[in-house]
């Protein structure tokens, strides 16, 4: 396709999807238009039509974590968006978007000061990846980590004060889509996938990339 691609709206979950969406679009080369954080899936859930009306004039991507709501991505997407639009694409990382992060093993190793060889093997296997990244934060040999993405005992919190913001560090300055794939993260290579065919046609061919 020739021409100026028109600016993608990202609707995600919290802001470690927006980052991490946005990650993957600029190294595309996409533009990015408005992006939305609905502070969880049960919010985006009741807005999704929404969404998807306004994705009949321009494009959308919104993010929707699988978590426990469906054995696997398709059968999620096929519940919350039964009818497909060319203009959304509904990314579901399998099953938190933590494991995206979590599969470039080396990168993420070397940015909480652990060895290589403490990260999953199949990051995408893991249950909940958020917890998995708060259980290796506190064996980090770096006291920011520890402190600031591990939450203080009775806290009530599942992650710590500064988790958003250094996993933005990380996400900014070190993680690479093309190694997480490599490393396993099978959901998000499908919407690698689906970035390309967007780049050649100007639109998302069906709503979800899995």
């Amino acid at each position: 396709m020739s021409g100026v691609l028109t600016p993608v709206t990202i609707v995600c979950e919290g802001a470690v999807d927006r980052n991490v969406l946005v990650r993957v679009l600029e190294t595309r080369g996409l533009p990015i238009g408005p992006v939305h954080e609905t502070g969880g899936k049960a919010r985006l859930d009741r807005q999704l039509a929404g969404y998807v009306a306004a994705a009949r004039f321009g494009p959308w991507v919104v993010q929707r974590d699988l978590d426990a709501d469906a054995d696997c991505a398709p059968a999620l997407v096929a519940r919350l968006v039964p009818v497909r639009v060319a203009g959304i694409n509904l990314i579901v990382p399998v099953r938190q978007t933590e494991s995206w992060l979590l599969a470039d093993r080396a990168a993420f190793a070397a940015f909480l000061g652990l060895a290589a060889a403490a990260m999953p093997e199949d990051p995408e296997a893991l249950a909940d990846a958020k917890a998995e990244v708060v259980r290796l934060a506190g064996r980090s040999r770096r006291r920011a980590i520890r402190e600031g993405m591990v939450p203080s005992v009775g806290s009530g919190r599942k992650v710590g004060r500064e988790y958003g913001g250094l996993l933005a560090e990380f996400v900014a300055g070190s993680w690479d889509p093309d190694r997480a794939v490599s490393g396993g993260a099978r959901s998000l290579a499908k919407f690698l996938e689906r970035i390309e065919r967007f780049r050649r046609f100007g639109h998302w061919s069906t709503p979800a990339s899995g």
